[in-house]
């Protein structure tokens, strides 16, 4: 019997190692998200106020991407330095994450190579990549684009955003991604991967985020430029004004 994992496997394994990197989110050991009462009836925005991560698909072109929002109960001021922060997920969201090494750092993009833990029971060699992320602020909030620019897979790439929502009290969190593994597997395995693990991701983000303003825990010191107070976009400020 032959002792390569099929390609079913193969897929949902490299799907888990490539949400590892922050544009580029990892699957991590928190739980997933809790039963709900069926939703049918209520909107998607009520669905996101419950505390629900909603998953999707979206078409660009001739592509869909695996898409991923959720509400977190804080300022984007206070969500933006987590969410762009690659060691917060290196150390805190993403355990899969076994290496992180940034290559280059400015305010408006960064270099990142990647490693991820082979800790399945299947033979793989290591799942390891470069991914470059371009930050930037408009009127609809704070994006991190990101493409990969070699290593593992054929290509991915997506977005992050962020939003204030609630009057500025909130911030929705928007993830988007295209994957292509490169291997002779149908998209639709490759996305029911990558949307099976989102959700764990954004559910871990958003308990970093809560636990760090109610003060159960520090936020890590080191970060890169992007971090900084000054990145976040003009309509932020105000709310930003208030607590950094």
């Amino acid at each position: 019997m032959s002792s390569k994992p099929s390609g079913r496997k193969l897929t949902v394994v490299l799907s888990l190692g490539l949400l590892s990197t922050v544009a580029f989110v990892v699957p991590s050991d928190s739980a997933s998200v809790e039963a709900k009462a069926p939703a049918v009836h209520r909107s998607a925005s009520e669905r996101l106020d419950r505390g629900e991560v909603l998953v999707g698909l979206k078409n660009i072109g001739e592509k869909k991407y695996v898409t991923g929002r959720i509400v977190i109960g804080h300022p984007i001021d206070k969500v933006w330095p987590v969410m762009v922060n690659p060691y917060e997920f290196e150390n805190n969201i993403s355990p899969g994450m076994q290496n992180l090494e940034v290559l280059t750092d400015t305010a408006g993009s960064s270099v990142m190579k990647v490693t991820i833990k082979n800790n399945f029971p299947i033979p793989l060699p290591p799942i390891s990549y470069t991914v470059k992320s371009n930050y930037s602020h408009k009127e609809d909030g704070s994006f991190i684009e990101f493409k990969r620019m070699n290593g593992s897979f054929k290509d991915f790439h997506g977005f992050w955003q962020a939003k204030s929502v609630n009057g500025g009290s909130k911030t929705e969190v928007l993830y988007s991604m295209y994957l292509d593994t490169g291997f002779y597997v149908p998209q639709w395995i490759v996305r029911k991967g990558v949307s099976g693990e989102l959700p764990k991701t954004l559910n871990s983000l958003r308990d970093r985020v809560d636990e760090i303003c109610a003060l159960t825990s520090k936020p890590l010191t080191r970060s890169i430029s992007a971090a900084l107070p000054t990145r976040l976009s003009s309509s932020s400020q105000l709310y930003a004004s208030k607590h950094l």
